[in-house]
């Protein structure tokens, strides 16, 4: 088991690996109602979360829906 760092939000974060992007969230207490997830600049569907192997160098983004009008 080794370790990999990623950028999530912006900020530089190191991780034991191999870990997916389901994985993450739960580790950082990230919400997972309510929110969706880019990897690497693309929207990622919640359906793949628990298969997502994040890479080194992997760009994630966590963004929680608001809702306006």
């Amino acid at each position: 088991m080794g370790e990999l760092t990623i950028v999530l939000n912006g900020q530089p974060v190191t991780l034991a690996a191999p870990v997916t992007v389901a994985e993450l969230l739960q580790q950082r207490a990230l919400p997972q109602q309510g929110c969706a997830v880019a990897l690497n600049q693309q929207i990622l569907a919640r359906s793949v979360w628990a298969q997502t192997q994040l890479q080194a160098g992997d760009q994630l983004a966590v963004f929680q829906a608001i809702a306006g009008g």
